[in-house]
């Protein structure tokens, strides 16, 4: 059988990383702007609080449209065979992360949407991604979660799985990081 070739990083790879980031980069420019000043304000640690909170409401948007283009990478050629392609949890990864995201961001936003205050403003828009992103942080630890305990063990070939792998981590990471952010 024979084994399929080591994926470089190609011109095309990094056309695709920076065209699922642009969706993302337009919609934290959009409604930044919009947020008051003191919209971060009010902790005992204020200033770490605020640039977290706000660093993380920048980088949100962006992290969660370059989800579904980590997936197209990882779809692209050279790439293991069918079924094998799905034994790896980087694929499964960001597979899972491509759906709940859309889906939950849906749902966060149909109740904003219906909610009795009309429409969401700025406020309530940085409140849904950072609820998505812990979202995202839940479904990502339950795959680690679940690979381990099923011992999925699909050897990684490339750089793209890999990277699933740390998307995944991130995605948990920023999901405890945001949740205190709400908390506060």
């Amino acid at each position: 059988m024979p084994r399929p070739s080591r994926r470089r990083f190609s011109l095309l790879d990094g056309m695709i990383l920076v065209a699922s980031m642009a969706p993302g980069l337009a919609m934290s420019r959009s409604w930044v702007e919009e947020l008051p000043n003191n919209f971060f304000q009010g902790s005992p640690l204020g200033s770490v609080w605020s640039a977290t909170g706000y660093l993380m409401a920048l980088a949100t948007p962006v992290l969660l449209s370059m989800t579904p283009g980590l997936l197209v990478l990882r779809l692209r050629p050279p790439r293991r065979a069918g079924r094998r392609l799905w034994h790896s949890r980087g694929t499964i990864t960001l597979a899972t992360l491509s759906i709940v995201a859309p889906v939950g961001g849906t749902a966060l936003w149909l109740m904003f949407q219906l909610a009795p205050d009309g429409p969401p403003d700025a406020y309530q828009i940085v409140v849904i991604f950072l609820l998505v992103s812990t979202l995202l942080g839940t479904a990502s630890g339950t795959i680690a979660f679940v690979s381990r305990l099923i011992r999925l063990r699909g050897r990684s070939l490339d750089w793209v799985d890999h990277l699933g792998r740390v998307w995944g981590w991130l995605w948990i990471v920023l999901a405890f990081i945001n949740f205190w952010t709400l908390l506060r």
